[in-house]
């Protein structure tokens, strides 16, 4: 343990309060965002397909923004920027990865005459991981969704579920100031 000292700047990274104001700060820059592009970009706020997809996940400091076309996603980015540093959040614009997600279709080749089922450039995107919409990631993805299940559970918290899919991704990875 330390000597108690006084901090008048904010919540520091490990302080439990400092994940809980970050989530809010970053919930309203997201909403200012949404509205902002619901309006210039005719995107639909909240962010969902009308087939139930989502347009943007988020996770800790990441959010992920999806769309049928990259030019869209490139509009995206300087809105984002702009926004958010309104509200003292920053976009890593070094860390966000433009990224297409498709399935190869069946003897579908590479300009070296190799298949690409399987073996499509995104599998090897480090954001999205080799294994992603593979069986053995898909048992993955459902083990550790029972185990945040049983253990919000025992805790009294009701959790809800999401999935998401995507054509084009952008993963801007946000720094607070």
């Amino acid at each position: 343990m330390s000597v108690e000292f006084l901090s008048l700047l904010g919540a520091f990274q490990g302080d439990c309060l400092s994940g809980c104001l970050f989530t809010l700060v970053l919930a309203g820059a997201l909403c200012e965002l949404r509205e902002q592009l619901a309006v210039t970009m005719v995107r639909p706020n909240p962010p969902i397909t009308i087939e139930g997809f989502p347009l943007e996940t988020e996770y800790a400091d990441d959010v992920d923004f999806m769309d049928e076309d990259e030019e869209n996603l490139r509009q995206i980015l300087p809105m984002a920027t702009e926004i958010l540093k309104s509200w003292n959040l920053f976009v890593n614009e070094d860390k966000t990865d433009f990224t297409h997600v498709y399935l190869a279709k069946s003897g579908e080749k590479d300009t070296n005459g190799k298949p690409l089922t399987g073996s499509e450039e995104w599998r090897k995107s480090i954001t999205l991981g080799s294994m992603l919409c593979s069986k053995a990631d898909i048992q993955r993805r459902i083990s550790l969704g029972y185990a945040a299940f049983n253990n919000r559970t025992e805790t009294g918290e009701r959790p809800q579920c999401d999935q998401f899919i995507g054509f084009f991704t952008a993963r801007c990875n946000l720094v607070k100031d």
